[in-house]
C-alpha cells in the first residue's frame, strides 16, 4: 500500500523522483530533507519513510505535501495491521 501511495503522488504531481524529494524537503527543517535515493527505496520497498518526518510534514506542510504525509502514515499503519 505504501508503494502505491508514493507512486500515485509522484504521478499526480508529474515530478521526477528528484523533484519529488526536493518538494518534500522544502517543508522540512534544514538538514532533514529527502534525496532521490530515499524516494527510490520507498518505491522498491527497501525502506519506509521516517515516521517522525512524516508526522512533521502532516502537521506543518501545506497542500499536497501535507496530504501525502497523512496518506503515507495511513499506509504504514495499514501495512503494519496487515502483517499482524
Amino acid at each position: 500500500m505504501l508503494i502505491q501511495t508514493v507512486k500515485r503522488y509522484i504521478d499526480e504531481q508529474g515530478l521526477s523522483q528528484t523533484a519529488f524529494a526536493n518538494k518534500l524537503s522544502e517543508s522540512l527543517p534544514e538538514g532533514l530533507g529527502y534525496s532521490q535515493v530515499a524516494i527510490h527505496h520507498w518505491l522498491t520497498g527497501n525502506r519506509t519513510p521516517d515516521i517522525a518526518r512524516m508526522h512533521y510534514l502532516a502537521a506543518n506542510a501545506t497542500g499536497w505535501v501535507a496530504d501525502f504525509a497523512r496518506d503515507v502514515l495511513a499506509a504504514i499503519d495499514a501495512d503494519v495491521e496487515r502483517r499482524r
